[in-house]
């Protein structure tokens, strides 16, 4: 195609301007999609016809690993220009090493990125530190972003319609910046290719042991290798463990294993490990719909684990609405369709908006309540109140927002916490069951 062409010429001149620099190259590559916007030029059909009947340069990524499936249209000594498909994708925050610029073709994408600031080098490819959520904005069809190599853009690209196309103009390779670190927040750091062959595999046989239903054998082996591994591999069998383990008496029996030998990795992977759980649960709820609001609104709790940004992203979104209301009926439609396993009603309704709106002292939700409900029922209630507060606060979708990256302690409150609110009659109707929480 012609475009591409041009595109790729255009690129190679203003490089060569440059000297080729690769630390100037997001600025090449910015100018470029400027002067040669590829939404402008380009439709979803355009860029399939393309790989299908055009001579095609030479393919790179051919296990679809960034991109559903990624298409290489250019190709350039030091660069290369390539149109990523996106349907369905668990976000991942992670960090590159290459430059360039991306730019929505086709399509919407909610753009985070995340500061890392590291604590501990366990190895080279394991770090631990303090992962932050800085910026989250909405990219519409025409919008350019840069891409730093390294440190200096870690992010995460949540693509919310299907599909979504981006262009990605970037350099080969950076040796200088690598790894290409994937983060799982609050507190980890890995290098996804460092991991052994040794590791992978005994993961896989530890995956067979479940799926056998095999639970005996499954943790001795686990209980084994926990004694016996380094940091770096117990780590993986931990994040093996995470998704393969439904049961969560089992997966705590696993992480007190993993303490015996490992306690300070096991201290800064348990918050992680939350984290991965809470989003594989979401994913999993959001494959279950197709209204679009709610599309969003999941991949905003999936992309957003901060509450301000949330209501920003929602505010983005739909400039026109109240964020905190559209994140109350939001919730208020995923319980209605059964997919929370309980049904909101009105006091827990109003009690998750006043917690949004950062209403959270005691003292002040109760005088809430008292001019919702009226003086008497809040005194009445005043225990059920503060019951109702740590429930929602723990509850596994809400967490992140008022208790940022709760660990395991705060899961297994939640939970006994929802089993005491039988006796507060007031706060329940008839097709409200009590708040659930746990190990998600």
């Amino acid at each position: 195609m012609s475009y591409f062409h041009q595109l790729g010429s255009l690129v190679d001149r203003l490089w060569k301007e440059k000297h080729h620099d690769e630390r100037a190259f997001p600025q090449v590559a910015m100018s470029a999609l400027a002067e040669l916007p590829p939404s402008s030029h380009v439709s979803f059909r355009d860029a399939v016809l393309f790989g299908l009947t055009d001579p095609l340069p030479a393919q790179s990524d051919l296990a679809a690993e960034f991109g559903q499936p990624p298409l290489t249209v250019y190709s350039a000594e030091g660069f290369r220009i390539e149109v990523l498909f996106w349907l369905h994708v668990l976000p991942s925050i992670h960090q590159h090493g290459f430059s360039g610029a991306f730019h929505v073709m086709h399509g919407t994408t909610l753009h985070a990125t995340w500061q890392f600031d590291q604590k501990e080098r366990i190895t080279a490819g394991l770090l631990t530190g303090k992962l932050r959520l800085t910026e989250v904005e909405l990219l519409r069809q025409g919008d350019t972003r840069p891409i730093f190599s390294g440190k200096e853009l870690i992010h995460a690209t949540y693509h919310l319609q299907q599909p979504t196309v981006s262009v990605v103009v970037r350099t080969v390779k950076e040796f200088d910046r690598l790894p290409q670190y994937s983060y799982f927040p609050p507190t980890i750091a890995i290098d996804p290719d460092e991991s052994r062959p040794c590791v992978v595999r005994r993961c896989q046989i530890l995956t067979m042991l479940l799926n056998l239903g095999k639970r005996g054998e499954f943790l001795d082996a686990i209980q084994h290798l926990m004694a016996t591994s380094d940091p770096s591999a117990a780590f993986q069998y931990l994040l093996q463990a995470n998704t393969a383990v439904k049961d969560p008496n089992l997966l705590h029996e696993i992480l007190a294993a993993a303490r015996v030998k490992h306690a300070r990795l096991v201290e800064e992977a348990e918050p992680a490990l939350a984290y991965l759980r809470r989003q594989a649960r979401l994913e999993n709820m959001k494959s279950r719909i197709t209204d679009p609001d709610l599309q969003f609104f999941l991949g905003v709790l999936l992309s957003v684990p901060d509450r301000e940004l949330a209501l920003a992203a929602l505010r983005q979104q739909y400039p026109s609405g109240d964020p905190v209301a559209l994140f109350t009926g939001l919730t208020n439609r995923l319980s209605n369709l059964g997919l929370l396993g309980f049904r909101f009603n009105d006091t827990w309704s109003f009690m998750l908006t006043c917690l949004m709106r950062d209403i959270s002292s005691s003292c002040e939700i109760q005088r809430q309540f008292a001019g919702r409900y009226g003086e008497i029922a809040a005194q009445n209630n005043a225990a059920g109140i503060v019951e109702m507060t740590r429930m929602l606060t723990g509850f596994w979708m809400f967490a992140p927002y008022f208790q940022p990256f709760h660990a395991e302690g705060a899961e297994r409150s939640a939970s006994r916490g929802a089993a005491s609110s039988a006796g507060l009659p007031w706060l329940r109707d008839k097709q409200a069951d009590s708040l659930p929480a746990g190990l998600p």
